[in-house]
């Protein structure tokens, strides 16, 4: 019987409980938002963390941008029944007015997907690590 509980608990302990979408880092590869847009297959599916600058009106949608591709974007989707608190702070950060006047980025935890009507890529964003919003000085 000990033998049993004792297994059991390296097994809890070697696979992490719950296994969610706040689990480490460590569960996730990190990739870079021109990576996902330039080879998208190999990314389809995959649950993956990039860092990344956001690009948002507040309305209509998201993006998460890299300044290596700057042409380029991926749009989010979000909330995810599995998104953790994390999606909630972030969708509040850039609620009123997107990121106008304000620089917004961070490590965004998802699953990239593909639209199965229209093609696109899109990312299932569930969960959000290091956000940073800076306020933008006012331009003339």
């Amino acid at each position: 019987m000990r033998s049993l509980v004792r297994s059991a608990v390296v097994l809890i302990v070697s696979f992490g409980i719950g296994g969610g979408a706040s689990a480490g880092k460590a569960h996730y590869k990190t990739v870079t938002v021109c990576a996902v847009l330039s080879n998208p297959k190999a990314y389809l599916r995959s649950y993956v963390a990039i860092d990344a600058d956001v690009l948002a009106d507040g309305r209509h949608g998201t993006i998460l941008t890299d300044k290596t591709c700057p042409n380029e974007g991926l749009p989010l989707d979000y909330p995810q029944p599995k998104a953790d608190h994390s999606v909630a702070d972030f969708e509040d950060a850039i609620s009123s007015g997107g990121t106008m006047n304000k620089s917004v980025s961070g490590r965004f935890i998802g699953r990239v997907r593909r639209d199965t009507t229209e093609k696109r890529i899109y990312y299932s964003l569930l969960s959000v690590q290091n956000l940073s919003v800076k306020v933008l000085p006012e331009s003339r």
